[in-house]
């Protein structure tokens, strides 16, 4: 398959993990404190407003916060989560939320 089909292929699939929102796993860790440099990446409260900013403002305040490695920035008490924009995408330019089933799906996707 050449890589012009294989991202059309990928495209729908892409289209609608971007536009989920979920629930982080029980396991994954509670980031209690971050704190970062500039060649760190950004610190927790940097992350915790890039994702928030993907949230409706109805659900702000209920919204669990997470980051690509599975750090939970903040317990929600519904059923979304929302994370920053993906690492290998430029920052500020991609951050959602998903719920349960499409933070399955991502997991899934992502250990392919």
């Amino acid at each position: 398959m050449t890589d012009v089909l294989r991202a059309l292929v990928a495209l729908p699939a892409l289209m609608m993990f971007m536009t989920g929102c979920s629930q982080q796993e029980a396991e994954a860790p509670v980031v209690e404190e971050a704190t970062a440099s500039a060649t760190e990446g950004p610190s927790a409260e940097e992350i915790i407003a890039e994702a928030l900013s993907a949230a409706p403002a109805s659900m702000v305040d209920s919204v669990s916060v997470a980051d690509w490695a599975g750090n939970v920035y903040r317990e929600g008490s519904s059923a979304y989560t929302c994370l920053p924009t993906p690492p290998n995408m430029t920052p500020g330019t991609s951050p959602m939320c998903m719920d349960g089933p499409w933070m399955a799906w991502a997991k899934a996707w992502g250990g392919k």
